[in-house]
């Protein structure tokens, strides 16, 4: 029942974080270059991106590793998993891959990013789209009672977002995959270690 869950939650999400996108592609830009491109679906040139994504890799899980052990879990979104086990590994993947890493990497590093970059440059819109992406992380989080965690969440989820969109724009062309990919196996670990805690 967990995975049906999860399967209708991921669907619904990416639903959601295709919209604006979607909405903005058809009015302004269609003409100019095809939907999933433009949101930065394609493969990044591999000779630029190995050493850089590990190094990344690293630092955000080195960031993101120790939350779940250090939050009250029952804040969390992985407290569905809690202690579900072996069991709720196909559950916890699809929530970790597809139910909140992609829709969050199409609507901050796919839409926003490159949207505000075209205007203003990559710095301030990479700053911006990182501060939206640990405000809303502190949104979902608001209602715990605890500011100081919710703060402390936020801030390295900014950081995290400002590496992501990085990685993304710098070392990958504009292509989505590696931030997926970071995204997703951060997700994932924190699923994991929901599951087995």
């Amino acid at each position: 029942m967990l995975l049906i869950h999860q399967a209708i939650n991921a669907i619904g999400e990416l639903v959601l974080a295709l919209t604006i996108p979607f909405l903005w592609w058809l009015i302004v830009t269609r003409r100019q270059v095809r939907f999933d491109r433009w949101l930065g679906f394609f493969l990044p040139p591999v000779q630029r991106t190995w050493l850089t994504t590990v190094i990344v890799v690293l630092f955000t899980l080195l960031l993101a590793i120790p939350l779940p052990l250090i939050v009250d879990h029952g804040i969390l979104a992985t407290f569905v998993f809690n202690h579900r086990g072996f069991a709720g590994i196909p559950a916890a993947l699809v929530y970790a891959i597809v139910g909140t890493s992609l829709p969050e990497e199409i609507l901050f590093r796919g839409f926003l990013l490159k949207l505000l970059q075209d205007r203003f440059g990559f710095l301030p819109a990479n700053l911006t789209q990182a501060i939206c992406f640990g405000a809303v992380h502190g949104l979902l989080l608001a209602g715990a009672g605890n500011w100081l965690v919710t703060l402390i969440i936020v801030l390295i989820e900014m950081v995290i977002g400002y590496c992501l969109g990085w990685l993304n724009e710098r070392r990958s062309g504009g292509s989505l995959y590696t931030s997926w990919g970071i995204h997703a196996l951060l997700n994932t670990v924190s699923a994991l270690i929901a599951l087995f805690t």
